[in-house]
């Protein structure tokens, strides 16, 4: 569970013991035979509950700047990721096991007059019909070396 719906959660109890504790507050005072003890409970409950409340709010308040501070640093991590990428002098494809071409830089685009969103998502017959059975025999092979370097290092 997410802070922020864990925060919300709690918000909704603080805010029904509130509720509580002013109705037993109301229901208290309007008998004439109260003991102050069970006053003092039933105001103490809502005190409590609102002070929790207020804490409860602040502490949303501050989860959801803090989810909104992840979000842009994680945005702006993208963007620089995705310009170095595409500034990238080598060309750079991700490919699939079936030759579809998942992401690829603009370097390795232009270099088949395209743009990246062109290709992205595309198969290889499709973008290269006579060399793409060729490069998924390299990638596979690859692939498989990768694996069994993986095997090795154990």
């Amino acid at each position: 569970m997410s802070q922020l719906t864990y925060l919300a959660r709690s918000k909704v109890v603080l805010s029904s013991c509130l509720v509580l504790g002013v109705v037993l507050l109301v229901v208290v005072s309007q008998r004439e035979a109260t003991s102050p003890s069970l006053l003092i409970s039933a105001l103490l409950l809502a005190s409590a509950t609102a002070l929790a409340l207020g804490a409860n709010a602040k502490s949303l308040e501050q989860a959801r700047a803090e989810a909104l501070a992840a979000q842009l640093a994680m945005e702006r991590q993208q963007t620089e990721l995705k310009t170095l990428f595409d500034l990238m002098p080598a060309l750079v494809w991700f490919k699939d096991t079936q030759n579809g071409v998942l992401r690829i830089n603009r370097r390795a685009a232009q270099s088949a007059g395209k743009s990246p969103e062109e290709m992205e998502g595309r198969r290889a017959e499709e973008l290269y019909p006579q060399q793409a059975a060729g490069y998924l025999a390299d990638d596979l092979e690859v692939i498989r070396s990768v694996q069994s370097f993986k095997l090795c290092q154990g």
